[in-house]
């Protein structure tokens, strides 16, 4: 399961192996994969819910077999604009400030009480566009990070290796504070394993072994780290989705000033 959140618990069970369920992958997904750009398609289909180019809605990726939950919603148009700019999202929560344990979005537990989150987020992005998180993350203390290559070769956190960060929390009256999430560095260098597995065990098999589609997935994996952002003010809670915009903003500027030089070059 992921090194933030148990919700990903049982994804190991989601395999599928019949030749009718993979041919409803390669509906959803594509049945080559070119560039990048079949890939953001892929996610950006799912986190709108709207059909891909060849009229299949994307109801799962490798990662995520259900639609989005409704707490994920409210942060929705940051989770776009990060995919829409290659940032690929496979696990997030925004962040919560005494929401009352009965609430219908954010509330579990006994009645009476009050929940606690920290946000964050999980996602994958190309070594490129790390190098750029990796570089900015240092003018926000606030922000708790493990960011990791595929091979854990080049790895960063600022992490206390041995002080698992709390996430989700609950108050309750006559009883201990419940806390049912944490951000764990040791745990997330386990799951980064697991998530770049799911790349080859879920999507690249869909293609023939030697394809020109598997060939180019598992080129774009190569290049990716898997990135964990937490926001430690969930008072404020807007250090994340700043911090977020600039990498965005540098990303957009790297990109501009590359079609500019073509521009010229021709």
């Amino acid at each position: 399961s992921s090194g933030i959140n148990a919700e990903y618990g049982d994804y190991h069970l989601f395999y599928m192996t019949k030749p009718v369920q993979k041919a409803k992958l390669l509906e959803m997904w594509g049945d080559s994969v070119e560039s990048i750009d079949d890939v953001r398609e892929v996610f950006l289909c799912f986190l709108e819910n709207k059909n891909n180019r060849h009229g299949t809605q994307v109801t799962s990726l490798p990662w995520v077999y259900e639609q989005l939950q409704s707490e994920t919603i409210l942060i929705k148009e940051h989770i776009l604009k990060l995919n829409r700019n290659y940032l690929f999202t496979i696990n997030s929560q925004p962040a919560v400030n005494a929401a009352k344990s009965n609430d219908q979005t954010f509330g579990w537990g006994p009645k009476n009480g009050y929940i606690y989150q920290k946000g964050y987020i999980e996602f994958f992005a190309q070594s490129r566009d790390a190098k750029i998180i990796i570089d900015l993350i240092t003018k926000y203390p606030v922000l708790s990070y493990t960011i990791s290559d595929k091979d854990g070769n080049d790895c960063y956190t600022n992490h206390q290796k041995n002080c698992p960060i709390a996430l989700t929390w609950g108050v309750f009256p006559g009883r201990e504070i419940i806390q049912p999430t944490i951000a764990d560095y040791k745990t997330f260098l386990i799951w980064k394993d697991e998530a770049f597995a799911l790349w080859e065990e879920k999507w690249a098999c869909i293609y023939e072994e030697g394809s020109e589609s598997r060939e180019n997935l598992r080129e774009i994996v190569n290049d990716m780290y898997l990135i964990c952002l937490v926001d430690n003010d969930f008072i404020e809670a807007t250090s994340l989705w700043q911090f977020l915009d600039e990498v965005i903003e540098k990303i957009q500027e790297r990109e501009n000033g590359a079609r500019a030089e073509s521009d010229l070059s021709c």
